[in-house]
């Protein structure tokens, strides 16, 4: 290998914000690794038999691994030699086994490479392999070999692809791992020079996932013999960062990558609630759902050098989103048959098909499943359709626990979405429901600021629709902002039942690890890693809620994971998070009490549990302040909420085909479209076609209302 000597062609060195960078020289360091007691960490220096040596973009040099089997390339301004722009690492045998490759090893030309430096910066470079007798370029010494450059290279550590460079900020920052604030007046944390990733110095050792810039690939098994794998993708959209609210009142968010505040061009996943800056997404591990602190625990004390660059695979049972979203209620063996004849035995209401809507646009979509707007076209009203894979499993199961809900419980309540009709098309399943016009909580808080009398009524509706379910044994388990959407009138409508869990009895437990990872009651989270008798059962919706009380305060939504358990670590014991809460100086006291009450760790205790120690939740006197509470008038759907324009707004659907789309946030993109008219298309053999007949279904009563309502 001595023998081998790589030529190396700097190609383009480019500023990305700007169109060209030009007067740039490369500072070119051959380094060797020195040993260190810590085998987890690298220290470099520079080798004592090569001089550094300059070149231009354009320029070649030679490098064999008698030289070091590190080279540093430091880029700097030619008009002023002392300022550096950025650098890079490269590593000869990594660069070496490319060129080996069967796939590079026919080709003639020379093996393009390419990274980016800093997010700012694009560095192009091509590598050749010389023959063994072709002799090594002279390197004249280095005509600035008195740049004042950083050579202590034991601040500089690579840990699983990241070059981690000690940094002191000028600005806040928050650790990616432990989401802590990071501070202090010298060198406060490391910060990825490849990809900006931000830690503690106490933290960087922690980083579960390769760096998704470095040069250097993952290997495919690690000394260890096991590995994690991380396929699992964000779904990022827009986020509306609250700019001038944070400037007020200093309450803004951070990105979750490089730790900076997010004031504008922010994006946010909408199953992870993962928050980022935009240019920071091409950084970001797929690794939505899972959180760095608790995976950086499957990774043993004794790792392996880090510039190896180890993919690690924990265990199925722990990050398997199959088992976390997964509903055990599917079994409705149990149940009475629903009441309304099946559409297969009564012409009179033919069962809607696919070819009979419209469509308008697409209002949201979930793991495993879309929510379009439609128009019927011959009644001309809108409405709202579900459509979900029937070959999944999971989606399949999820929706028919909706349909089972929806079918059997809603017109119980106001404040539960109102379903029409299920049919299938080919293997795909449709669950026809009414149109909310209206954006959810959590849209409500990115634009609005709420009073104590807002949240006391959309707290007093929600309890109402969960105090119903419970009575019908029904667990909902995924209660958060986003399921909660504001109607034209003003009142809440619950929406996504795939994850409620139907029991068999009052007293009966659940054990399905399942739900919103950042509105998971502690029971819940302790099924994460191990499984227990107990189980948890309705408080866990009441915990959601305290959690939803507090992101409406605050005006954004927080997870507080990192904050209940010490050290990031679930296996100890768990802290009282209402007393860790620093809420906002106005919140008055009996806020301040009910959320203390919702957030109890012990269910028994948890405000809404009938044996609670703090009383009914009705009868807090959180809801008899302000604007006060009737809770008959809640019952009836009669409420009166506090606007500027107060009046009696029953709750009613919106269906009538007078009311416009205004209100109602729609993707009106080709992308949805296609979605849309590809689920349509689509088909199935004649075994599974008499399988998804059993998920036809019409409420006739509800249909009629509907279809008929304005002939």
């Amino acid at each position: 290998m001595e023998n081998n000597v790589l030529k190396i062609k700097l190609i383009s060195f480019k500023n990305t914000t700007k169109s060209s960078s030009s007067h740039v020289l490369c500072y070119v360091k051959k380094l060797t690794n020195l040993p260190s007691s810590d085998d987890s960490s690298v220290i470099l220096a520079q080798t004592d038999s090569s001089t550094a040596l300059v070149r231009s973009i354009g320029d070649t040099f030679d490098w064999t691994n008698s030289d070091g089997n590190y080279c540093q390339l430091i880029f700097l301004t030619s008009k002023s030699k002392s300022k550096v722009i950025a650098d890079v690492i490269l590593w000869y045998d990594h660069l070496l086994k490319l060129l080996d490759d069967r796939r590079y090893k026919e080709s003639e030309t020379d093996l393009l490479c390419s990274t980016t430096i800093r997010k700012d910066y694009q560095f192009e470079f091509s590598v050749r392999l010389l023959d063994d007798q072709m002799p090594v370029l002279s390197e004249t010494p280095s005509t600035i070999s008195k740049v004042t450059l950083n050579s202590k290279l034991s601040g500089r550590q690579t840990v699983r692809g990241h070059i981690m460079k000690i940094q002191q900020f000028n600005h806040p920052v928050h650790c990616a791992i432990c989401h802590g604030f990071i501070w202090g007046l010298h060198h406060q944390g490391f910060e990825c020079s490849q990809c900006s990733l931000v830690t503690h110095r106490k933290c960087h050792q922690q980083i579960p996932f390769w760096c998704r810039k470095s040069l250097f690939p993952e290997p495919a098994t690690s000394n260890e013999g096991f590995r994690l794998k991380f396929d699992v993708s964000h779904k990022f959209k827009q986020h509306e960062a609250p700019f001038v609210r944070a400037l007020v009142t200093r309450n803004h968010g951070h990105c979750n990558h490089c730790g900076s505040p997010i004031f504008r061009n922010a994006l946010k996943c909408t199953q992870c609630h993962f928050i980022i800056h935009e240019h920071c997404k091409s950084n970001v591990p797929l690794m939505c759902t899972l959180a760095y602190d608790s995976i950086a625990e499957a990774i043993p004390n004794t790792t392996p050098p880090s510039h190896i660059g180890v993919r690690f695979h924990p265990p199925k049972a722990t990050i398997n989103l199959r088992e976390q979203s997964r509903s055990s209620s599917f079994d409705f063996s149990w149940l009475e048959s629903l009441s309304e004849l099946n559409v297969t035995t009564n012409k009179a209401v033919p069962l809607p098909k696919f070819s009979d809507f419209a469509y308008v646009g697409r209002v949201g979509d979930g793991a495993f499943a879309q929510v379009y707007c439609v128009q019927h076209i011959a009644s001309k009203q809108h409405m709202a359709i579900k459509v979900a894979d029937g070959s999944n499993e999971q989606a399949r199961q999820q929706l028919e626990v909706e349909r089972q809900i929806l079918f059997r419980y809603s017109q119980g309540n106001p404040y539960m979405i109102r379903a029409h009709c299920t049919f299938h098309q080919g293997t795909k399943l449709f669950l026809v429901m009414e149109l909310v016009q209206g954006g959810s909580l959590y849209h409500k808080i990115q634009t609005t600021r709420m009073n104590e009398d807002d949240i006391r009524f959309y707290l007093a509706e929600l309890i109402c629709v969960i105090q119903y379910l419970h009575s019908k044994n029904i667990v909902y388990r995924d209660l958060k902002l986003e399921h909660a959407v504001v109607c034209s009138e003003g009142h809440i409508r619950l929406v996504d039942y795939g994850l409620g869990r139907l029991l068999k009895s009052h007293n009966e437990a659940c054990h399905t690890f399942c739900g919103t990872y950042s509105y998971m009651a502690p029971e819940v989270r302790c099924l994460e890693t191990s499984s227990s008798e107990e189980g948890y059962s309705y408080p866990v919706d009441f915990w959601a809620l305290g959690i939803m009380f507090v992101q409406m305060l605050f005006g954004e939504q927080i997870d507080f994971a990192s904050q209940m358990f010490s050290n990031g670590d679930q296996s100890t014991e768990q802290k009282n998070l209402a007393e860790l809460l620093e809420l906002p100086r106005h919140t008055s006291p009996e806020a301040c009490s009910c959320i203390h009450g919702l957030l109890e760790n012990d269910p028994k205790k948890r405000l809404g549990s009938p044996d609670s120690p703090h009383g009914p939740i009705r009868d807090h006197p959180f809801f008899k302040m302000g604007y006060r509470i009737d809770w008959q008038e809640i019952e009836d759907g009669v409420f009166k909420p506090l606007t500027k324009n107060q009046y009696i707004a029953p709750v009613l659907s919106d269906v009538s085909i007078h009311r416009p789309l205004s209100t109602l946030l729609l993707d009106r993109g080709s992308h949805g479209q296609a979605d849309w008219l590809e689920a349509g298309r689509s088909t199935c053999t004649l075994a599974e076609d008499e399988q998804l007949k059993s998920f036809d279904f019409i409420n006739q009563s509800t249909w009629l209302e509907l279809t008929q309502a304005d002939a």
